[in-house]
Formats: C-alpha cells, sequence, structure tokens
C-alpha cells in the first residue's frame, strides 16, 4: 500500500512469507502435487486457507524440491491481492512481489524475490475471531500485533482449537518469548476452526531465537532494497 488511507475487505486478506529465490530450483510440474480430489476428500478441508490452490492453472511452478538451501532471506508480509495478482503489503510500501501458487507462472519465472509457497488465506480465521467484513490499516496492525505476536497464540492455543501437549511430543513444537519449549499436537474434537489456521500463525509469527530474543518476522529486508513503513 503507499499510504495507511486504506479499506480491505477481510476475505482479501493473505499471510506469507517473502523470499528470494534460485532461478535453478524452479520447477514446472504437470501433475496437482498438495491434494488427490479422486481419492482423498480430506486434503480439500485441511487446505481450506489455501482454497487457490484449487483455481491454479494446470502447470504450476514447483520451488526448492528436495533442497533446503532455497532462499538468503525471509520475512512475513500481510497482503491483498493487486490487479496483477501480486501482492500489496498492508504494512509497509513494498514491491508488489508475484506469489506462488496465485499469480501467472511468467511472473514467478522471471522475478527474483516472490511470496512462496506458504501463502494462506486468513478469511475463516479473521471472520471466526469477529472482524467486520471490511477493516482498514488500525485493525490490520492490530492482527499483525496480536496474531502474529511471538506468544499469543501458543500461550492462547485453546481459543484455536489447539492443545498444548508434553513438551516430550515433539512432532509440532516452538518456543515462547521467554525461551520456553512448547509442543502442539492434539485439536479439541469438534471445534469449528481447523488446525490449518494455527498453522499458518505458527509459520508467519514473530519468533523467539536463542542469543537474539524475539525476531520481527515482518521487517523487511535490506535486500529487498529501501522499503517504509505506511505513512
Amino acid at each position: 500500500m503507499e499510504n495507511k488511507n486504506y479499506k480491505v475487505e477481510i476475505k482479501d486478506i493473505f499471510v506469507g512469507r517473502v523470499q528470494d529465490i534460485f532461478q535453478s530450483k524452479l520447477k514446472i510440474e504437470h501433475e496437482f502435487p498438495f491434494i488427490n480430489l479422486e481419492d482423498d476428500k480430506e486434503p480439500i478441508w485441511s487446505l481450506q486457507n489455501k482454497s487457490f490452490l484449487f483455481k491454479k492453472e494446470k502447470d504450476y511452478i514447483n520451488y526448492g524440491g528436495e533442497s533446503t538451501n532455497t532462499t538468503t532471506f525471509n520475512r512475513s508480509i500481510l497482503f491483498t491481492l493487486d490487479e496483477n495478482n501480486h501482492a500489496n503489503d498492508l504494512l509497509y510500501n513494498s514491491p508488489h512481489y508475484p506469489i506462488f501458487d496465485i499469480s501467472p507462472n511468467e511472473e514467478i519465472l522471471n522475478a527474483s524475490i516472490c511470496i512462496g509457497h506458504s501463502a494462506y488465506e486468513l478469511y475463516e480465521l479473521l471472520k471466526y475471531l469477529g472482524y467486520p467484513n471490511e477493516i482498514g490499516y488500525d485493525e490490520v496492525l492490530e492482527i499483525r500485533n496480536t496474531l502474529f505476536s511471538c506468544d499469543y497464540v501458543m500461550h492462547n492455543s485453546e481459543k484455536f482449537g489447539i492443545i498444548k501437549t508434553d513438551p516430550k511430543r515433539t512432532c509440532y513444537d516452538g518456543f515462547d518469548s521467554n525461551g520456553e519449549y512448547m509442543t502442539f499436537n492434539d485439536t479439541i474434537e469438534g471445534f469449528p476452526l481447523h488446525r490449518c489456521y494455527f498453522d499458518a500463525i505458527m509459520e508467519c509469527k514473530d519468533s523467539f531465537v536463542c542469543g537474539k530474543g524475539v525476531v520481527d518476522e515482518f521487517k523487511p529486508n535490506e535486500k529487498e532494497g529501501p522499503i517504509l513503513r505506511l505513512k
């Protein structure tokens, strides 16, 4: 966005991760890798915060493969889509980056920085939390500072249908701002919100790094060039 004077519908709000990409690790795929519509209906439910995957053109770009060296930086971004299906940053005046699985393939193939495969729709979550259909910058900032703070979702996991489990169970874990190790492996049966929203927040929220403390995951990286907060 150019300034704070905007309104956006919550059905159009996404969260994701900005990253630089290595063109050599881009691969055109011809079979949908995320779900199997014929044999298993559950993935439709579990990917409900990524419904754009069902609209994706048949040939799409997969990134990274088995390699772990796929980026030199990444950071979180709250965004909506512009007229070109690129990301319009709701917190900073950032470049309008193309988005894996949403933007046209040729836009990804010609970009050096993108929103990676970790983009999520937030509509069902924001509606569940009571946000009105249309919000402005102040509400977006509240979402960033609350939902995506280091501790909130971990200390209030049951509000999202997730049960904190014994630290010895290390399948799904994280550290809070005090460095406390916490695991979240169980869900509340019948909870109206699927755990994929909890997972999306955990992936994009502020993180605790030993020796550094809490890291602002939404802060633009110097490799993006000069980026300012909205005025």
